[in-house]
């Protein structure tokens, strides 16, 4: 029989902090608020970004990073052999492979690029613009994600599997307040972003991560 749990997205502010802007830059810039409340979204998103992926549940949400199936660690601390890759990807369940994906920063694709085949010398890291795919490793597509972990000692550098199963939740749409009167002495309007947010990987055996090898 199958057997369900709850398993509870906590939901944590973000906020964008004060910014503090003089009367001037309001009146002399054309729909200046609108231009800054973006602004401030950019920063609460980056967070979130950050967060999505390395976040561990203390003070922020869950990343999927924090609940991925962890492999055995690499051999090495910068780099990873043709071997591992294949073990790596063999050991998603079948019934996640059609739609698995690879994840890694810049400089671990870059780095992947010279490994090759043990038997054919051929390299793993394929360049290809079908259906938008600009890299492929071994059959699946690379997708590039800047806030991944380097390759160092330690650290969870490659992601590989099925992302449907990972939730991410938002409570409603970023809001901006004005803040009038905290810096009407100085001639300036304060602006302030928050947004709600919460994310965790409800199945752990649909992504897995390889660490890197311990100093």
């Amino acid at each position: 029989s199958t057997a369900f749990s709850n398993i509870p997205i906590t939901m944590y502010k973000y906020s964008s902090l004060i910014q503090p802007v003089s009367l001037e830059s309001i009146q002399d810039v054309p729909s200046f608020g609108e231009y800054l409340g973006g602004l401030l979204g950019e920063r609460i998103e980056r967070a979130k970004s950050e967060h999505s992926i390395t976040g561990d549940g203390s003070s922020k949400p869950y990343g999927v990073l924090a609940g991925a199936t962890a492999l055995s660690a690499a051999a090495a601390v910068n780099a990873l052999t043709d071997t591992e890759l294949r073990e790596q990807q063999k050991s998603l369940p079948y019934d996640y492979q059609e739609n698995a994906r690879w994840y890694g920063t810049w400089n671990t694709l870059c780095a992947l690029q010279d490994v090759r085949d043990s038997e054919t010398s051929e390299r793993l890291i394929v360049t290809s613009y079908l259906d938008g795919v600009k890299y492929t490793l071994l059959g699946k597509p690379f997708v590039v994600v800047n806030d991944m972990p380097e390759m160092a000692a330690g650290n969870k550098a490659l992601m590989y599997g099925d992302l449907s199963h990972f939730r991410w939740r938002e409570t409603k749409s970023l809001g901006v307040q004005v803040l009038r009167e905290r810096y009407a002495e100085l001639g300036a309007v304060g602006f302030i972003a928050f947004n709600r947010f919460g994310s965790r990987l409800t199945a752990s055996y649909a992504v897995n991560v390889r660490p890197m090898a311990a100093a």
